[in-house]
């Protein structure tokens, strides 16, 4: 007799069910929108590197007008893309019988695009501050701009669904490209010099915004959002507070460039403890000091006796000293004056430190041109740079032939001309 072999039944795994939010997340207009942005603004770093690396007020003015001039316009045209997709596959009639409510049919389909919009402008802000925050040469980024950032994520928000909520109700086939180059356009006017402009759009690094008016652009932007959510979900009469509280918010972010502005702040600025005039740079840069330092200290060997000498250089160029202007540092670029290891023109810098320092420098007066070659020369330590120019030479042999008293005296009443430079009576200025 036989009998029949027992089987177990097979174990059937539940087979994962993805709702329409996680398809649209993956699969819809929501990750091509987020590549598409993170594509631009990489290049928009890779192409202006040199302009804002390193410096913590250079980052966030690039990231903020990044974000504005750029972000804003993509994620407008993603959202009338987005939708005017169910008119464009004709079933947009279909969509009104469904008995899944409104708000929730337009979360699915307005969120993918935000949210990958808003992934985007977040990776890009870590790309930025990243690099900053690796090759930095002090300072950090400043409490006001850094709620920037959620302001520009707001932003970029509200600017998805205004996108969707024109999608939806104009009828046109270009209304995503058009939106988008007209808002660029728009933004790019605001940044100009218009008596009235939106300063979350043009605020700049030798600023530093009041922390209330990022808040205030946030709120705006949020507020709006908001409304226009409501209105696509035909709440209107939960979405008219929305309307009022964007109408009050409009009057301090728009402006004659006078009123609710944050006050303009002098650079912080750190100085070497030794030599005079002692070097001076931005708080931001305070890693180059010792390079400076060293790079100028044979020029300040050369200054030793020479009395009335400023106390330091000024970096901003608006300091006072001894009843006159102090000596202005000169302007450090980033990339293009300095890496990482130290300054890229030593003898460039020495020069500028020594032409900051003559009597007529900024005075608008021309002083004597074979006496400046001498002082330039000899502050420098470069021979033979005027040898084509006669009067120059000679110059420069008769103060290279003076005492090192004599010089001190000579060199003491030179520098100490500047007021008689001012007075436009180049005649007072000691010439060889």
């Amino acid at each position: 007799m036989t009998t029949a072999a027992l089987t177990r039944p097979v174990a059937v795994r539940p087979v994962a069910v993805r709702g329409p939010l996680a398809t649209e997340l993956r699969r819809g207009p929501g990750p091509l929108t987020g590549a598409v942005t993170a594509v631009v603004l990489a290049l928009m770093l890779g192409t202006t590197l040199f302009t804002w690396l390193g410096v913590w007020a250079e980052t966030a003015e690039f990231t903020h007008l990044a974000a504005a001039q750029v972000g804003l316009p993509l994620a407008l045209a993603a959202g009338c893309w987005s939708g005017g997709r169910d008119r464009a596959a004709g079933i947009d009639e279909l969509r009104a019988t469904m008995v899944r409510p409104r708000g929730r049919q337009l979360v699915v389909a307005a969120l993918p695009v935000l949210v990958w919009t808003v992934a985007a402008y977040l990776l890009f802000m870590l790309l930025a501050y990243g690099a900053t925050w690796a090759t930095s040469l002090g300072g950090g980024p400043e409490g006001a701009r850094l709620l920037l950032v959620p302001a520009d994520a707001a932003g970029l928000c509200a600017a998805a669904l205004a996108g969707e909520f024109l999608g939806r109700h104009v009828r046109w086939r270009l209304t995503a490209p058009g939106a988008g180059v007209l808002l660029y356009g728009l933004v790019g006017v605001l940044r100009g010099d218009t008596p009235a402009r939106v300063d979350p759009a043009v605020w700049e690094a030798s600023e530093t915004p009041a922390p209330w008016l990022p808040l205030l652009y946030g709120a705006g932007a949020l507020s709006l959002a908001c409304a226009l959510f409501l209105l696509l979900a035909r709440h209107r009469a939960a979405a008219l507070p929305a309307l009022l509280a964007v109408l009050a918010l409009v009057p301090p972010l728009v402006h004659d460039g006078r009123l609710w502005h944050g006050e303009p702040r002098p650079w912080a600025q750190v100085c070497a403890r030794q030599g005079v005039p002692a070097v001076c740079v931005r708080s931001s840069l305070a890693g180059l000091l010792p390079d400076m330092e060293r790079v100028a200290r044979p020029l300040q060997e050369r200054l030793r006796g020479v009395r009335g000498l400023p106390e330091r250089y000024d970096d901003g160029g608006e300091g006072g000293g001894r009843k006159r202007p102090l000596p202005q540092a000169p302007g450090i670029v980033p990339g293009q004056d300095f890496r990482l290891a130290g300054l890229t023109e030593p003898q460039r810098y020495t020069r500028d430190l020594a032409y900051s320092l003559l009597p007529c420098f900024d005075s608008g007066s021309a002083g004597d041109l074979p006496t400046e070659h001498a002082v330039m020369s000899w502050l420098t330590g470069e021979r033979d740079v005027f040898a084509d120019d006669k009067e120059s030479g000679a110059a420069d042999r008769k103060l290279r032939a003076m005492t090192p008293a004599a010089c001190a005296d000579w060199l003491t009443a030179y520098f100490g001309a500047r007021d008689a430079c001012h007075a436009k009576r180049p005649g007072k200025v000691p010439a060889l």
